[in-house]
């Protein structure tokens, strides 16, 4: 839903996922949810808006390695670089494995617009992950 584009999408799209999370908020998939709020607030280029959500969809699931990767990316591209550098570390805690080679391969399929991947792939490698 959030990997396409057009006129608007995202707005709807983080539009249309508060309202799911408003109506079942004891959905054990609700991290997901609010997980795609992030990716959302991060294709916008809303760096803060992606912390945000990313923050409350870890706290609702600590083990949660794709939105602790895109805080990564998110605080990198902030400038929080310290911040940047303590989710890395969470990140390589969940997958010992990660660099951003890795994360190319297993996020790639669902990212629509190149560009928007290749923004999230920069901030980790920002953030010190390993390049291969």
């Amino acid at each position: 839903m959030l990997f396409r584009s057009g006129p608007d999408y995202y707005d709807r799209a983080v539009t249309s996922l508060q309202r799911a999370s408003a109506l079942s908020p004891r959905d054990p998939f609700l991290a997901y949810w609010i997980f795609n709020q992030a990716v959302a607030e991060f294709i916008q280029g809303n760096y803060p808006g992606c912390v945000t959500y990313s923050l409350e969809s870890l706290r609702r699931d600590p083990d949660f390695l794709s939105t602790a990767s895109l805080l990564t990316a998110a605080y990198a591209h902030l400038g929080e670089q310290d911040k940047a550098e303590q989710m890395l570390e969470e990140c390589v805690r969940l997958d010992p494995l990660f660099s951003v080679g890795r994360r190319r391969e297993r996020i790639s399929p669902v990212w629509k617009r190149s560009e928007d991947l290749e923004r999230c792939l920069d901030g980790l490698a920002m953030a010190g992950a390993r390049v291969e």
